[in-house]
């Protein structure tokens, strides 16, 4: 992974993307997720870091990994694309245990 701690990159001051243009947050995901979560409903939703979750809503969906720094919080709108969902939802992500002390 080059993101992050361990040689991954550091993000652009104030921004939400890394240098080269890799959000910190994770990335899009195509292959197989952990699991699928229809976001009508939540309030909030607590993520490991790594994980990839397919979100599912009005029968529009997406995945993606939560693998860029731990630790962090983002709201799903800013990941989902245009209009996927209506409310702010906001994501905890875990801590990356690889750099557990």
């Amino acid at each position: 992974d080059r993101r992050g701690r361990g040689g991954r990159g550091e993000p652009a001051a104030g921004g939400d993307r890394f240098l080269n243009g890799d959000s910190i947050y994770g990335e899009p995901v195509t292959g197989p997720v952990a699991r699928t979560l229809d976001v009508r409903g939540l309030s909030y939703l607590n993520v490991p870091y790594g994980e990839a979750i397919r979100f599912v809503s009005g029968g529009r969906e997406f995945a993606w990994r939560f693998n860029g720094l731990d630790h962090r919080r983002v709201d799903l709108q800013q990941l989902a694309p245009v209009g996927f969902i209506a409310q702010p939802l906001p994501i905890y992500i875990g801590p990356d245990l690889r750099y557990r002390n």
